[in-house]
């Protein structure tokens, strides 16, 4: 009798094991005939963070309310691209070098410029010479034929306040200021027939309350005969905002030094170190460059 019951245990234990395995069975071939695609669920894509973008510099980008801090990226640079030309029209001459507020006059004065009775001081519309919005960057740019040779050059440029010069594209110099003080030229070498020189300029806060002229006046000089070859005028295109077809990147960084005003005579030793960038204030700048 317990001989007959183990055997019929074992075989209630046999009968549930092969139930299990060819139960197993049928689901591993079931499985095996599946397409790929619906045996393991599709890949999710998660959505990536936007690349950092340039900082915006100080032509071009947003107004900044600290007077004298100004942020890397001058001008900015070519990534992401500005609408092209917004508006574009000619110059407006406001008055001839020696016209008020700036009042420059021949070689001999405390501020030499090469006068050109024909240079205008120009801008981008009528009454700039008298108040003017700030941290407003236009571009004038100018085409000429320099003729069938090379012709080493001086451009003498004054601005109110700021100007960066470029020369078919290629930068060559920057200017501050100018009409209180001696004007330093930008040198360049104009290339055989057309030629166009563009000069991005700024009117940047005076850091307190009263009128804020804005303005410039240049003359393109042959650095070996003395011969104009251009001046600025009404024939000069403003762009109401920089052109990077125009222009090539460049990049130089700003830090403010110190704005007070002190006497006279500390204003002066700081000069001889730093740039000017406001003499109602006596603020200067460290300016390193980076190409």
């Amino acid at each position: 009798m317990g001989f007959r019951r183990l055997s019929t245990k074992m075989m209630r234990f046999y009968t549930v094991m092969m139930v299990i395995v060819l139960d197993f069975a049928q689901h591993v071939k079931a499985l095996a005939n599946y397409p790929a695609e619906s045996r393991y669920p599709p890949l999710v894509s998660f959505p990536r963070a936007p690349p950092p973008q340039p900082t915006p510099g100080i032509y071009g980008g947003p107004t900044f309310g600290v007077y004298g801090t100004y942020p890397p990226g001058h001008p900015p640079p070519l990534p992401p691209r500005a609408p092209r030309d917004p508006w574009r029209a000619k110059a407006v001459a406001m008055g001839v070098p020696g016209m008020w507020p700036w009042g420059i006059v021949s070689y001999g004065s405390a501020n030499p410029f090469p006068y050109d009775e024909e240079a205008r001081w120009i801008w981008s519309y009528v009454g700039a010479y008298y108040n003017s919005p700030d941290m407003v960057p236009f571009t004038f740019i100018k085409f000429f034929d320099a003729g069938p040779n090379e012709v080493a050059a001086e451009l003498v440029l004054i601005a109110d306040n700021m100007a960066d010069v470029f020369l078919n594209g290629a930068y060559k110099g920057s200017v501050l200021g100018g009409w209180n003080k001696a004007v330093q030229p930008v040198n360049m070498v104009l290339q055989p027939g057309q030629n166009y020189i563009a000069i991005r300029a700024l009117n940047i806060p005076l850091g307190y309350p009263g009128i804020n002229p804005a303005g410039i006046l240049a003359v393109l000089i042959n650095a070996f005969t003395g011969r104009v070859i251009l001046r600025t005028d009404a024939s000069w295109t403003v762009l109401s905002q920089p052109s990077i077809d125009y222009l090539s990147t460049y990049v130089h960084t700003r830090t403010t030094i110190a704005i007070y005003k002190p006497s006279p005579y500390m204003c002066e030793q700081k000069a001889r170190t730093y740039v000017m960038i406001n003499p109602g204030l006596c603020a200067y700048e460290h300016i390193e460059d980076v190409t």
